[in-house]
């Protein structure tokens, strides 16, 4: 209903008018502003915009350079070209931006030396294996039909790594302080005879190496890959009214 009224109040031009009403009304429903790209987030997009509400709009546009998954869609309503352009704009900038981030990654692994040939290539192996069933690899291209930021970043985030990677130094630490001990034991012996076969205990030597017992290893994929897509994501802030005309052609209409 409200979405009617804004179409009205659009074509007459008189928010000015219905400008205190029209605060009533959205106070009393800006609750249920949707979280999700669809049609009622379209409507209230409209709404936002023809009775000036900043914080709305901007919200509501953020959600959907955020969530959609193709071309923004203004159900035929009045809604400016301006606002469409730019949101598809930001969309697919900021797939751009995201995919060269996971291509990055891969290239990393793939030709650098971020750690050791073992770790890498398992790091390696368990990204591709679980992105490419979902499209991700080879890199999607404009207009990354099907595809939204949020859907690739929720994937991203649940990524696993390979068990064995975040053990990796702390074994090796553990397997060079045996072979020591072992070593300076054996010597023990041959010197002195068989004794009693002394305790060992490698929890100093390995915390020395390894101080923080939950200690995570770098080439955790999440570790590699989420820093960044969080920073995209904290990047958006939606469109501000003051970059859109009041008044102009309206788009499918």
């Amino acid at each position: 209903m409200l979405a009617k009224v804004s179409e009205l109040v659009d074509d007459l031009d008189c928010y000015e008018q219905v400008e205190v009403f029209g605060d009533i009304w959205i106070r009393q429903l800006e609750k249920s502003l949707p979280k999700e790209y669809g049609r009622d987030l379209i409507l209230w997009i409209l709404i936002s915009f023809v009775f000036r509400q900043s914080g709305l709009f901007k919200s509501a546009t953020r959600t959907a350079i955020l969530h959609s998954t193709g071309p923004f869609m203004t159900l035929e309503l009045p809604i400016r070209p301006t606002i469409a352009e730019r949101i598809n704009r930001q969309r697919l900038e900021l797939l751009e931006r995201l995919t060269t981030n996971i291509h990055g990654v891969v290239d990393g692994l793939c030709v650098g030396d971020r750690c050791s040939f073992e770790c890498d290539s398992m790091t390696l192996g368990a990204l591709l294996k679980q992105i490419r069933p979902l499209g991700l690899w080879p890199p999607p291209s404009e207009p990354y039909t099907e595809f939204s930021f949020v859907g690739i970043a929720c994937t991203v985030r649940s990524l696993r790594s390979p068990q064995s990677e975040t053990n990796l130094h702390l074994i090796k630490a553990a397997e060079d302080s045996w072979a020591r001990r072992s070593s300076s034991y054996s010597k023990k012996m041959s010197n002195k005879g068989r004794k009693a076969m002394p305790s060992v205990s490698w929890d100093t030597e390995i915390e020395a190496k390894c101080p923080e017992a939950d200690w995570e290893h770098e080439c955790n994929l999440k570790r590699l890959l989420v820093p960044d897509i969080d920073r995209l994501e904290h990047s958006v802030n939606g469109l501000g009214l003051g970059d859109i005309p009041s008044s102009g052609i309206f788009l499918d209409r």
